[in-house]
């Protein structure tokens, strides 16, 4: 898997692409500047004057089949 840059929900083409899915996630929370993907680490670009409140939930519930 190569690096993966986003700067708005347009840029996540696919619906079953993890990258693609988590961006969209991201970009539609609000707040998000630039996403960039590489592997299973993501660097978020916050939008000036807004906290990451929220994108832990985003990310680790990305896939989750079962709630704990």
């Amino acid at each position: 898997m190569g690096h993966r840059y986003y700067r708005s929900e347009a840029d996540a083409l696919s619906d079953e692409d993890p990258a693609d899915v988590l961006a969209a996630r991201l970009f539609a929370r609000g707040g998000v500047d630039y996403l960039h993907v590489h592997g299973n680490v993501a660097t978020v670009d916050l939008a000036k004057g807004f906290t990451s409140e929220g994108i832990v939930e985003i990310i680790t519930g990305l896939f989750a089949h079962y709630e704990a």
